[in-house]
């Protein structure tokens, strides 16, 4: 495809595609960072703490599920650039690969010169450093992810169900004192009308039907209220 000036991947010159291609993979890196700083007051301390160690410090020694056998070269592995943690071998290997492409840019494009550079050691250690640290490393990072996204959630669930047993208890009791102070302010409202009512001489309630009947219902009212009370 990039053996000479012409070719094309996705409608742009090839040479040209791939040095964008390697300058936007640094930016979605860099971009991938900035965002993961912006939103680390919502990840777990563990994760933030695994986190920073990985991409900052040592793969070597955080990295678990890198093969046993792996692990043993881990530290000396392209001049020990693992142990300067994630950031630093993607710098590294970013490079190689720009590197690659501006030598062979450079080149007479010819057969042999293809050959020695899919040959050579920068793009053999390039791969090994892909499949063999890149690719368990980052496939723990999501892992550790998926773990602090769940913690979060489980963490907010209890919080709301804290907040909502809250809020009912808070609402009963609101109602219990409302109905009480409703309950006394009855009670206050019906023995002030008995009382008022009870200047009435007994002979004039004898005497009239409907003030004998409304003193008989009151009654009847207040028993039933103070009873359901």
């Amino acid at each position: 495809m990039t053996t000479n000036s012409t070719s094309q991947i996705m409608n742009q010159d090839s040479m040209n595609y791939i040095f964008l291609y390697l300058n936007e993979s640094i930016k979605d890196q860099q971009e991938f960072l900035r965002i993961h700083s912006a939103n680390s007051a919502h990840h777990s301390d563990g994760f933030n703490t695994f986190f920073d160690q990985l991409i900052y410090e040592d793969v070597c020694s955080t990295a678990t599920q890198i093969d046993s056998q792996q692990m043993v070269n881990c530290t000396q592995f392209m001049g020990g650039i693992l142990i300067k943690g994630l950031y630093g071998a993607n710098v590294a290997y970013w490079d190689n690969m720009r590197n690659m492409a501006t030598d062979f840019n450079n080149s007479d494009r010819s057969v042999e010169t293809i050959d020695n550079i899919l040959n050579s050691a920068r793009l053999i250690e390039n791969e090994l450093l892909k499949d063999q640290y890149f690719k368990p490393s980052y496939n723990q990072l999501l892992e550790f992810l998926y773990e602090s996204i769940s913690y979060n959630f489980s963490e907010k669930e209890k919080e709301d169900t804290i907040l909502f047993a809250i809020y009912i208890v808070l609402l009963v009791g609101l109602y219990f004192i409302l109905w009480t102070r409703f309950i006394e302010a009855t009670r206050h409202s019906l023995w002030v009308t008995k009382s008022m009512l009870a200047i009435i001489p007994l002979e004039i309630i004898q005497k009239v039907p409907k003030i004998k009947d409304f003193l008989l219902a009151s009654s009847k009212t207040a028993i039933s209220a103070f009873k359901d009370e």
